[in-house]
Parts: C-alpha cells; structure tokens; sequence
C-alpha cells in the first residue's frame, strides 16, 4: 500500500509536466510537424522510462521503480521546450504580421472614411447655415461630426 501511495504522489506532483508536454505533442501533430511529434510522443514511455527503470532499478531498487515515471516525465519536459518553442515563435511571428496587416487595411479605411465623412459633413454645414455659418461653427462641426460618422461606419465594417 504505501509502494503504490509514494508512486502516485511523485506521479500527482509532475502532472503539470506531463500536460505542457502532452499539449505539445498535440500541437505539434496538428500542425504537421511529424517528425518533432514523433519524437515526443515516443520519448515518455520509450526513450526516457524504459532505460530510467533500468538504471534507476539499479541504483536505488524499489525506489528507482517508483521514481521512474516522474523521472521520465521530467526528461519528456525537458525535451518538449526545445521542439515546441521554435514553432511558438515561429506562430507568434504570424500573429503579429497579420495584425499588422490587419491595422494598415484598417488605417487605410479609417483615412477613407473620414475624406468622405468630412466631405458630407461639410456640405451638411453648409447647407444648414450658408456659407457665414460654415466659416464660424463649421470648423468644429466639421470635426467632431467626420469623427462620429467614422467611429459608426468602423463599427458597421467590424
């Protein structure tokens, strides 16, 4: 009872390792990085705990055994950041750039709209009070207006 109490303990305590690694594995696999995936999928039961049963068998006896699987665990981890962290930058990298694209096109529009939204309101001013009125009031008008009919038209495009 307490051999298999010990086991799950020291089990129970790296799980957090086992995930990182475990999403990895997945992330790698979806994203068709065979090879990388190949690699940590067989490296927790196959590279790292057979031959960690083996030595820590022994050098500690019953403890090697139960030591075995966490020790694995933490050797899969330790392989998992080098082959995930490429491809997080690598996908960070992407995320950015599309933004970026993403923020020009929308900087374009905005610039768009408020040529257009100015030019309306414009007209607008003028035809409420002549060209007197449009000269005084028309300015701030003018301005605070193209920035309301932009701020809705970015709205509608979003």
């Amino acid at each position: 009872q307490e051999i298999g109490t010990l086991a799950l303990r020291l089990q129970c305590a790296l799980i957090p390792l086992f995930a990182f690694t475990c999403l990895s594995n997945m992330m790698l696999q979806t994203m068709g990085i065979a090879g990388r995936a190949t690699v940590l999928a067989m490296a927790r039961q196959g590279l790292f705990f057979i031959p960690a049963v083996w030595v820590l068998e022994h050098a500690f006896g019953l403890l090697g055994v139960q030591l075995a699987q966490p020790v694995a665990d933490v050797l899969s981890f330790l392989l998992a950041i080098p082959l995930t962290l490429p491809v997080c930058r690598f996908c960070a990298g992407c995320a950015r750039a599309r933004l970026q694209k993403k923020f020009q096109r929308r900087e374009r529009f905005t610039i768009f709209l408020r040529l257009i939204c100015g030019g309306i309101v414009s007209d607008a001013a003028r035809m409420r009070g002549g060209r007197r009125n449009a000269r005084q009031t028309g300015n701030r008008f003018i301005y605070y207006a193209s920035i309301t009919l932009t701020v809705a038209f970015q709205r509608w495009y979003n």
